[in-house]
């Protein structure tokens, strides 16, 4: 088990490529670019959003690689997405969704995203650069501590901090838009 702590900004169009500059002069490497297609899994009471329990499945590059998560919130918090998570490797994407939905997390929500991942302070701190549906996103994983530094460095800590998960971003930008589909499939 590891745990998660994690916040998100929402990017402005052509800040990406501002910020990927700066934390390359800051000694960050690019490690990773990848498609990840998520499957979430939820209770039909919605019951397991509000015990906390958030199975998921996540395929990455058309499935070269899928792993078996489930996310346990560990407290509320206003400032960070805190979460413990369990994680293993799968090789049957679909015998893995059939045995969650058997289980009873039978409403299954998609979403995909396009992620670039850097590694700062000898890979102490992780740096996503996610494009999804709704918009762009920078998302960093680290201690608080590490995480308000890192946003200090890039000039980013007066900015909104987003402590919650996608499908709940992209919940709220479901009802601003009145968009119905529950899924967010890139084009």
């Amino acid at each position: 088990m590891k745990k998660e702590i994690e916040i998100k900004i929402k990017l402005r169009k052509g800040e990406t490529d501002i910020l990927k500059n700066k934390l390359k002069k800051l000694g960050g490497i690019k490690i990773k670019s990848e498609k990840e297609t998520t499957y979430g899994f939820f209770t039909e009471d919605d019951s397991s959003i509000e015990k906390g329990i958030f199975p998921r499945i996540k395929s990455i590059n058309k499935g070269k690689s899928s792993l078996l998560t489930v996310k346990v919130k560990t407290k509320e918090d206003k400032d960070y997405f805190r979460r413990n998570e369990f994680e293993i490797t799968i090789n049957d994407i679909n015998t893995a969704r059939d045995m969650i939905k058997a289980m009873g997390f039978s409403k299954e929500r998609i979403f995909e995203k396009l992620r670039e991942s850097w590694l700062t302070d000898n890979s102490s701190v992780t740096i996503n650069f996610d494009t999804l549906l709704f918009g762009e996103y920078f998302e960093i994983e680290s201690d608080p501590q590490k995480i308000e530094t890192w946003l200090k460095k890039l000039n980013l800590e007066k900015r909104e901090k987003i402590a919650k998960a996608y499908l709940g971003i992209f919940d709220d930008w479901r009802k601003k838009n009145n968009i119905r589909d529950e899924n967010a499939i890139l084009k």
